[in-house]
């Protein structure tokens, strides 16, 4: 008996439902694969975005959603930007690669400088896989009293400090953003990056099925350290976090993500996320403390121009970019910040 042919096409609105059940019954799938995530950036960044759907006969047996990006950086096709994880969802290995080979093609047709695909996983691929990013992961014990007892003392000391200087912690929900957003464009300025629209962060709180909760550390009510947190499939992620420098010499952040491990073990997430980091920096040796795993994220790129580097840590532009951005006025940052976010996969 023949095996049946595996045929790649884009999604068609009427495959709405298709798509949304093979994310539900998939292992692996990620908020980034979500039909509704994808329609949330076309409401909010206008983009364009391909779903793109392998079958096996009638059966489906993968999906990949790409999002195109155009600015004076490049052209970039991402699956997907400004989440971690969306690359290829699929088990049967041909079909994930016909995926890929898809993918490589549609980005040849659009002139992209870059295809970004990024999954957890991607050996399998026929795209090489980039090595620069890992992921921390830390699974979670039944009660938080377990958690702290195997932090050390050292770290518990410093959970401990804001709580003695009366700083707070507590949780928000939808809404959350309107503290949060202030917060965010302020460090991301002082970084030297474009922030994201309060837009965004708002759609985001109406997307199902994942949660959205903030973990809000205050002082006298006056909110200064805040992390949003995405909940979906027993996992927990600490997506964007931010917080009033001020404060930072009291160690807010080490009682905001204390906060943030304890809700979700009361919650009854099965795994904390911390996000993603380049291995070796100040970033990637804060989540290690808490005790996770460092998993290398096997995203597979396609650069075709040094254009489609510009957005790799290194690279000249980039660290240009950032000088530049951080001399911005405040005002200019908040004003003009969500335009040039929308044009990099941030």
């Amino acid at each position: 008996m023949t095996e049946e042919e595996i045929s790649v096409r884009p999604a068609e609105p009427g495959d709405h439902a298709a798509w949304e059940d093979y994310c539900r019954r998939t292992p692996g799938a990620e908020l980034g694969h979500l039909w509704s995530y994808h329609d949330l950036l076309v409401e909010v960044f206008g983009f364009r975005v391909v779903r793109l759907m392998a079958r096996r006969g009638p059966v489906l047996i993968g999906v990949l959603p790409l999002v195109f990006q155009h600015s004076v950086l490049g052209r970039f096709l991402t699956s997907v930007p400004y989440l971690n994880y969306a690359g290829v969802l699929g088990q049967a290995p041909e079909g994930r690669e016909a995926l890929a080979a898809a993918a490589l093609e549609l980005a040849r047709s659009l002139h992209a400088d870059r295809l970004e695909l990024r999954g957890r996983k991607g050996q399998d691929l026929p795209i090489e896989v980039w090595p620069g990013k890992a992921t921390y992961v830390l699974d979670l014990p039944r009660d938080a009293e377990t958690l702290w007892a195997g932090l050390g003392a050292k770290l518990r000391s410093q959970v401990k400090r804001p709580q003695k200087e009366g700083y707070t912690t507590r949780f928000v929900g939808r809404g959350g953003h309107a503290a949060f957003y202030p917060l965010l464009a302020r460090r991301w300025h002082e970084l030297g990056s474009p922030v994201l629209p309060r837009r965004f962060f708002q759609a985001l709180e109406d997307l199902g099925p994942a949660s959205v909760d903030y973990a809000q550390v205050e002082r006298d009510g006056q909110p200064v350290a805040i992390g949003l947190l995405l909940g979906l499939g027993g996992r927990i992620e600490i997506a964007w976090a931010a917080s009033d420098g001020k404060h930072d010499r009291y160690g807010v952040n080490m009682l905001l993500y204390w906060s943030a491990l304890e809700r979700a073990i009361t919650s009854g997430a099965e795994q904390f996320d911390f996000g993603r980091s380049t291995p070796g920096t100040g970033s990637a040796r804060f989540k290690l403390q808490w005790g996770p795993r460092e998993e290398p994220l096997e995203w597979s790129v396609r650069s075709e121009s040094r254009r489609g580097r510009s957005t790799e840590r290194g690279d000249g532009r980039r660290g240009l970019g950032a000088a530049a951005w951080r001399r911005l006025p405040a005002f200019l940052a908040r004003r003009f910040g969500p335009i040039v976010a929308a044009r990099i996969p941030l």
